[in-house]
């Protein structure tokens, strides 16, 4: 028995349905693949993810040690180049002293760290010590300038400035007796604030320093002392200001710590 030929209009639709179901089975793989798979519950002991930390900030220029403080350590290089470094520092340390005298310190003793025989570095940091009150550092390098040149007469006048250390002991106990018998003795007072000083007793000179004020105030022993304060503080220009009032009034001392501020732009 013969059978018949599908007609034209069935033989449609079944490719229509075979091309739907075709398009339904690629549509749920696709999204089969592209669902996001089920978040797994957090379990109590598992180990939180580290977290980023950013890199702490280092200032590029942090507070100037003093010389009896560890010499900044520098790479090593060929002398052509420290050389050529040497000179850069000490013309830009010369340069913003006025403006920026922790920084011109800290270039100083750089180039002590690559030079440590520069005559120019060891008489400039001895004279920024010594009115920083850095008795024991201000020694040290002085001691190391006339080593390197005996005839340096920066050096040489800021060792003139430097006390007698042997005596200093007996002058104290002077000093304490006589304020016992007149408490507003200016000298008196003023020598034991030399000592605060010499000992790098910055508070306890400070206080003595205002006992002078109230004392006399007006005196050039009591502008010299302030003067003297101020500058502990690195209040240069303040400083500057009472070293020359007290010089006017024939503090000599204080025409020489005048003249090393002067020196540096104050």
């Amino acid at each position: 028995m013969d059978v018949p030929a599908p007609s034209k209009p069935v033989l449609a639709l079944v490719a229509a349905g075979l091309v739907v179901a075709t398009i339904t089975t690629l549509v749920l793989v696709v999204s089969k693949d592209d669902a996001p798979e089920p978040s797994k519950p957090a379990l109590e002991n598992d180990p939180e993810p580290p977290r980023a930390t950013a890199a702490p900030h280092k200032p590029i220029w942090q507070a100037a040690p003093t010389p009896s403080d560890p010499l900044p350590t520098t790479a090593p290089m060929d002398a052509q180049s420290a050389a050529a470094e040497v000179t850069e520092m000490l013309v830009l340390s010369r340069r913003i002293e006025g403006s920026d005298p922790q920084r011109a310190r800290m270039l100083l003793l750089r180039v002590l760290a690559l030079d440590p025989d520069n005559e120019t570095a060891l008489a400039r940091a001895s004279n920024k010590v010594f009115i920083d009150e850095k008795h024991a550092s201000v020694r040290q390098l002085v001691e190391r300038c006339l080593k390197v040149n005996p005839s340096n007469t920066s050096c040489h006048a800021l060792n003139a400035q430097l006390p007698d250390q042997a005596g200093m002991e007996a002058a104290v106990k002077g000093a304490q007796e006589c304020t016992d018998r007149t408490p507003d003795d200016p000298d008196c007072i003023y020598t034991l604030l030399d000592h605060a000083f010499q000992t790098e007793k910055k508070d306890g000179a400070a206080l003595i320093a205002l006992r002078l004020h109230q004392v006399a105030p007006e005196s050039p022993l009591t502008k010299y002392a302030l003067g003297r304060s101020k500058a502990v503080d690195g209040a240069y220009a303040e400083a500057k200001a009472l070293f020359d009032a007290a010089c006017k009034l024939g503090n000599q001392q204080a025409c020489f710590r005048a003249s090393l501020l002067r020196q540096d732009g104050f």
